[in-house]
């Protein structure tokens, strides 16, 4: 779930005081209602002194009887900016702003209306802005009749900021000729959020330095915070006869967008799934003990050479440093520290420093890689000693080494803190993995957990995804595709009905091209107790339920299918090692419903 914040502000702008004499209304305008909204679901927040004004005016002030321009505009005492402080107590993003200009003379320059940081004492970096020119700026002596910009993008605010305008590209105000003219409210004075700025030369001074009682006239409306949820919409087209992948394109569009046109901006575009992969384990090794001699499994070599790139291999002579299979059963160097088993009872170890010139491989047995899609070796390491310590991982794959990674425990300090994965992908034929502890002034290295894994893609569905945040509520939506026409003319069936479903937490539906179930399998969310934990996950999440969970998928955001396996069972789990940080949709279906949980995976 995901509350989302749209501000859109209502601004009039300023200029500085001085030492100014003679102010005076240049006009009253009408007090606009409180609460009028430019778009729907918004909120009003009343700035500083609005609460209570009674009228609003654009002010003239004259020196000698000669007038020197608007107060708020400008003026001949060179401002170049001004603006209004929001002090913000949650994040919020700024789409857009309503400038209620209330006096323009000339067309000539641009103002930049600015959002600046104000997370200190004075305004700092800009946060965006964008530019309009005064032949398009409009003035208005109603509220309705404002001038409306937006920003090229959301401006996300986490803290203190200042809006308002950059006016040092106009010239200075010259009667009737030349000028810009501002709201502001009458009464009281400009605190906490009226609290208003001008910005003379470098400085930005408060307005309530001069003794006026004045502030700009500013509304933000807040979008009511509405709960939104991540829909996944899955399309099997399959079965869409005239349907070419390579050549069609499939779009969704439904009152969460607007009805924007299939295809057009607004609408959204769903692309290819990638096919169901399950991980087969290829190899795994825990170094669990079947004896009390610490001797690696059966099948294991070591050898020894004066390089660690698979050169001139040597049988270890007596005496020589070697791996060692490390348990409680059998430690012969130090005392037995269990912190340096990642699970089960045993891990492989290398104590004190190999002699001279000397790097010491541990070998697997023969390993048989087949094709795969995808081929990852895993393994978690420790280096428990602050000494240099480098390890190599080669692989031999029909008689060849190479070097497949380069550790060190300077640059990798690892705790059994997360997998370190090496990309076999491609690797074909019958391979060895060597683990070789370089010659260095290192001490004390542990390898735990030792796997390879293949995936296999086995697509047995043409599936079309993508995900959106809908609205809480009735979600009305339908598929279209060019291959049956552009825009409208391309839908599934002409014409109603639209495909409806409630929404009332994250979903994935998945629908059928051209078909029009009365109730879709995925739209019923299933009423039964689980308990999926941890959340955020990092290595294994446990599954626990009290109605059979026939199968487990998971999406990530973007609707894409990444894990599915069959269950039929109360409880399982998911090894989370092998996905990437971010976040996920995991969705348990029972017979003919399902429930969905938002994941997070952290690495």
């Amino acid at each position: 779930m995901r509350k989302l914040f749209t501000i859109i502000l209502v601004l009039a702008v300023f200029a500085s005081f001085g030492q100014r004499a003679g102010i005076q209304a240049d006009r009253v305008l009408s007090m606009p209602a409180i609460g009028i909204e430019k778009d729907a679901h918004l909120d009003t927040i009343l700035p500083g002194n609005w609460a209570s004004a009674t009228s609003v005016v654009t002010y003239n002030w004259s020196q000698d009887g000669a007038s020197l321009g608007y107060i708020f505009g400008t003026n001949s005492y060179g401002d170049a900016g001004y603006g209004q402080r929001f002090d913000v107590t949650e994040p919020y993003e700024i789409v857009k702003a309503i400038f209620w200009i209330g006096a323009k003379f000339g067309n000539t320059g641009d103002i930049v209306f600015t959002v600046w940081d104000y997370s200190g004492s004075q305004p700092g970096d800009v946060l965006g802005s964008v530019t309009v020119s005064m032949a398009d700026i409009t003035a208005a002596e109603n509220f309705e009749d404002a001038l409306v910009v937006e920003f090229d993008e959301p401006i996300m605010v986490t803290g203190n900021y200042l809006m308002g305008a950059d006016i040092s590209g106009l010239s200075a105000w010259e009667d009737n000729t030349y000028g810009l003219g501002n709201v502001s409210s009458t009464e009281d004075n400009g605190t906490q959020l009226g609290y208003a700025y001008a910005l003379e030369g470098t400085q930005w001074v408060p307005v309530l330095d001069y003794d006026v009682d004045v502030d700009i006239a500013i509304f933000p409306l807040v979008q009511v915070p509405g709960e939104t949820y991540a829909v996944t919409f899955n399309v099997d087209m399959g079965g869409a006869t005239g349907f070419d992948p390579d050549a069609h394109e499939v779009w969704l569009t439904g009152n969460f967008t607007g009805w924007a046109t299939p295809g057009a901006e607004g609408s959204i575009q769903l692309y290819p799934a990638p096919p169901a992969k399950e991980a087969t384990v290829i190899y795994e090794e825990g170094f669990e003990p079947a004896n009390d001699t610490g001797i690696l499994p059966d099948g294991w070599t070591q050898k020894k050479a004066n390089n660690a790139i698979g050169n001139d291999l040597q049988d270890l002579a007596t005496g020589d440093r070697e791996w060692i299979r490390f348990s409680e059963q059998f430690y012969p160097y130090e005392t037995f520290n269990a912190t340096w088993i990642r699970t089960g009872e045993a891990s492989m170890h290398i104590n004190w420093n190999v002699e001279a010139e000397q790097n010491v491989y541990a070998i697997t047995p023969e390993i048989e890689l087949a094709p795969a899609d995808e081929m990852t070796l895993e393994f978690w390491m420790y280096f428990s000693s602050a000494y240099h310590t480098e390890l190599n991982i080669l692989l031999e794959l029909d008689g060849t080494w190479e070097v497949l990674e380069e550790l060190n425990s300077t640059a990798h300090a690892n705790l059994y803190e997360s997998a370190v994965t090496i990309d076999l992908t491609g690797k074909v034929g019958t391979a060895r993995i060597a683990f070789v502890y370089k010659w260095t002034d290192g001490i004390q290295m542990n390898i735990d957990d030792i796997s390879i894994f293949g995936t296999l893609g086995e697509p047995e569905e043409l599936i079309y995804t993508a995900t959106a945040d809908v609205p809480e509520g009735e979600l009305l939506y339908k598929y279209f595709s060019n291959a049956f026409g552009e825009g409208w003319d391309g839908g599934e069936w002409a014409g109603d009905p639209n495909r409806s479903v409630m929404v009332d937490g994250d979903l994935v539906l998945n629908d059928v091209w051209g078909e029009q179930p009365t109730v879709s399998v995925d739209e019923i969310q299933l009423d039964m107790v689980t308990r999926v934990y941890p959340n955020p996950v990092r290595n294994t999440l446990f599954i626990q339920s009290e109605q059979q969970i026939d199968h487990l998928r998971m999406f990530d955001l973007a609707g894409r299918l990444v894990y599915q396996t069959e269950v039929m069972d109360f409880e399982t789990t998911i090894d989370a090692n092998q996905m990437r940080g971010g976040l996920y949709i995991l969705q348990m279906i029972s017979g003919q419903q399902v429930k969905t949980h938002k994941i997070q995976v952290v690495k």
